[in-house]
């Protein structure tokens, strides 16, 4: 792979890289750090880049190689922060906005929670619109694994929701 490759591969998924980097890590510096990574690699692997073989869940995997090493590092060290996120209404909202901003930030938060392997096939699916196939080849899992995370992830999202009061009719 020579440097013109390189710069014509990140014209065309560099955005779609840093927007999954950014969902895995949450934080905008981990995810620049991330995306940068990912490019590195793809470089120094020197792998020549299949155009017609979706060079996207290429560069996801790699992603997500470089991070899940990041997240075994961090475990090992035990000093991974948690966040407080808070949904902030703007000034004229009505209640049903606010509410609805409400329950996406708890959706967002639940996902954020859910272990690795259910939430970044969460992500592919509904962030980047990737099929079952190409989360397949992008985890290195088996189409049947890719459908049973993504119902588990569901699962243990819709029930996270109920007992926080969602999606339960209110009692008088």
């Amino acid at each position: 792979m020579d440097a013109r490759e390189l710069e014509q591969i990140i014209d065309e998924y560099g955005i779609q890289v840093y927007r999954f980097c950014l969902s895995l890590s949450k934080r905008k510096a981990d995810a620049e750090d991330l995306y940068q990574q990912t490019f590195l690699k793809l470089f120094e692997l020197g792998t020549e880049i299949q155009w017609d073989r979706n060079p996207r869940s290429f560069l996801f995997s790699i992603a997500c190689g470089i991070w899940k090493n990041e997240q075994r590092k961090q475990l090992r060290r035990a000093t991974d922060p948690i966040e407080d996120l808070t949904a902030v209404a703007s000034p004229g909202s009505t209640e049903g906005e606010v509410l609805a901003h409400l329950e996406t930030e708890e959706i967002k938060k639940a996902i954020g929670r859910l272990p690795a392997k259910y939430r970044i096939p969460l992500i592919l699916q509904y962030t980047f619109e990737m099929s079952l196939e190409e989360i397949s080849k992008t985890e290195r899992i088996p189409i049947g694994t890719v459908k049973s995370r993504l119902y588990q992830a569901k699962k243990l999202i819709k029930k996270e929701m109920e007992a926080n009061g969602y999606g339960k009719p209110i009692q008088r």
